[in-house]
């Protein structure tokens, strides 16, 4: 049996100088630190998405020291110094390190210098048995904890394998009317413009490629361990395809959560949410890392105020009623719990412990969520003035957009923080934590999951075992003829959960073909406004070029001249004869 494994790691670095510098006498011992400098960065290797994944961090990727102590028999440190000394090359240190960093909530990040972060080059190496074995069992205990996260959202996984989910073929036809208003809009308004009629291509594939993904069952089904998202093949296809989704054979309907996101932030609005560490939606239990950035209570609690703590919480952890504190329990100045809290968190004026009290709170609560609060907002706002759907676009700039600027340009949200001022300082502070970037979008994300997905549809999946059904982030997809029976069960059990009443809607069901013009001047609109630069095509992007290339030449005599005219699209040398009409 093989007891070793290979790893692969930049070849652009002389091994030979590097070993040098170590210094130490014991032979076995040596060997060991060289394997452990080796698994260290194959770890930093750019290969495969590694650039997509950490884009965001710009290449830097967390290494738990905690992990890489494990991993390297208590080396982590002497490997760091090493890679990090700044004379190690000519060109400085080979590992660099991104100064963020806090304890309980983000790991140090690492990424090779920027030299080798571009241009690695790539070797093998393979490991000693024992450095092998300890990463082995390193990526056996990743494993193990990925399956205890999927473990619970099981039952949304057997439905997606059980349900025969399939697409009606008159799919093609809206797919094939598409293309035809867009090609006429480009004819109409451009001449010559390979760029175009590129984007136009890719577009059509798209959406030929995914509706070619639901009839060969490739659902591609994954839970993300960061916003805690069921995402699919189907959570990614555009509306419009949605409509042609068939399970069992069957037309579906989409029933999902009215104002979602608006209703789970009623449901935060709690001190059990934050106080509480047993319950299985509180912060601590659902976003631990901000939990320790806000809260941190291992060193603001001790435990005289961790008995004392229950005279702060309310009767019922979601009363849309009375909040039962009593205001003369609370000393402002003291150092109780809830004045650190307030240091931490929000202004001490709102984290005295009346906030939970505040009638903007209670007001938010009692907003007509059942019926959706968009229509109510327009009303309030602006007199009806203003459509339902630019308030529900405002509000998710209100719920997620952490830039300042941009929000305090917003009539929507300058309507809503006059009328919900502790609220909107609420969600700015916690979109606007360092370290955490966007930590309040992903908290409501996390949070619709456990109350749509872990409570609604777990619900939903023991009481009719006999209803197929797919998932939508706060949607769900069924026959038609299950609609009512999933809607009410949705509604219910959430309901006895928050005990806040929710709005379940069904998502109007118009044939795509039915308004095909507005749709062709939708997606034209985003083609001719978008950044389109050819030199930047993914394989992804080439793949769906040629489908939709195809696709519109479909009846050339010959696979050679499909694939001479793509890529005559893609030579710069070549002249597109791409004409229209004046």
């Amino acid at each position: 049996m093989n007891n070793t494994i290979k790893v692969k790691v930049p070849k652009n670095i002389d091994y030979e100088s590097l070993f040098s510098k170590i210094e130490v006498e014991d032979p076995s011992s040596k060997i060991e630190l060289i394997d452990s400098v080796y698994l260290i960065l194959s770890l930093v290797y750019p290969k495969g998405k590694y650039k997509h994944r950490f884009r965001k961090t710009n290449g830097f990727k967390p290494l738990n020291s905690i992990e890489m102590n494990k991993l390297t028999r208590n080396r982590f440190s002497e490997v760091k110094r090493l890679l990090m000394n700044p004379e190690i090359t000519s060109e400085g240190s080979i590992l660099i390190q991104n100064k963020s960093y806090e304890p309980k909530v983000v790991s140090k990040t690492y990424k090779l210098n920027e030299n080798l972060y571009n241009n690695p080059g790539e070797k093998y190496v393979i490991l000693d048995s024992h450095t092998s074995k300890r990463y082995i069992e390193h990526l056996k205990m990743k494993k193990e904890k990925r399956k205890q996260f999927e473990v619970q959202y099981q039952h949304i996984t057997e439905k997606f394998e059980k349900s025969c989910i399939t697409i009606d073929d008159d799919v093609y036809n809206y797919i094939w009317s598409l293309q035809k208003e867009l090609i006429n809009n480009s004819n109409q308004y451009y001449s010559k413009n390979k760029n175009i009629k590129i984007q136009i291509h890719m577009r059509i594939g798209e959406l030929l490629s995914k509706c070619n993904k639901i009839k060969s069952k490739k659902l591609s089904t994954s839970i993300s361990e960061r916003n805690h998202r069921y995402n699919s093949t189907i959570t990614n296809i555009n509306k419009e395809l949605r409509y042609y989704i068939l399970i069992d054979g069957k037309e579906t309907l989409e029933v999902d959560t009215k104002s979602s996101q608006p209703y789970v932030l009623t449901t935060l609005l709690t001190i059990d949410f934050f106080f509480n560490t047993t319950s299985e939606y509180s912060l601590y239990k659902i976003y631990p890392e901000l939990y320790n950035k806000v809260l941190n209570f291992d060193k603001v609690l001790d435990k005289n105020n961790n008995k004392n703590l229950d005279k702060y919480k309310c009767t019922s952890t979601y009363d849309t009623g009375s909040l039962n504190y009593n205001n003369n329990n609370i000393n402002h100045t003291s150092n109780s719990s809830l004045s650190n809290l307030s240091n931490r968190f929000l202004d001490e004026s709102y984290m005295c412990g009346t906030l939970w009290n505040f009638s903007e709170f209670k007001t938010y609560r009692n907003l007509p969520y059942e019926i959706g609060i968009y229509d109510h907002l327009s009303e309030v706002f602006f007199n009806k003035e203003v459509s339902a759907a630019e308030i529900k676009r405002s509000v998710m700039y209100l719920l997620n957009a952490s830039n300042k600027k941009m929000r305090n340009n917003i009539e929507v949200i300058k309507k809503f923080k006059s009328k919900f001022p502790t609220i909107n300082s609420f969600i700015e502070k916690l979109n606007s934590l360092k370290n955490l970037p966007s930590a309040f979008s992903l908290l409501l994300h996390r949070c619709e999951s456990h109350l749509f997905l872990k409570v609604g549809c777990k619900e939903l999946y023991d009481t009719f075992e006999d209803i197929p059904f797919i998932t939508i982030h706060d949607g769900i997809i069924v026959s038609k003829e299950n609609a009512g029976v999933v809607s009410k069960s949705l509604k219910t059990s959430i309901e006895n959960y928050t005990k806040i009443p929710v709005g379940i809607s069904f998502k109007e069901t118009i044939n795509p073909i039915d308004r095909i013009k507005d749709i062709g001047k939708e997606e034209w609109n985003e083609i001719v406004n978008n950044k389109f630069d050819i030199t930047e095509l993914t394989e992804k992007d080439k793949y769906h070029l040629k489908i939709g290339a195809n696709y519109m030449n479909r009846y050339m005599d010959s696979e050679d001249k499909k694939s001479e005219y793509v890529e005559n699209l893609l030579n710069d040398d070549k002249i597109d004869k791409f004409s229209r009409k004046k």
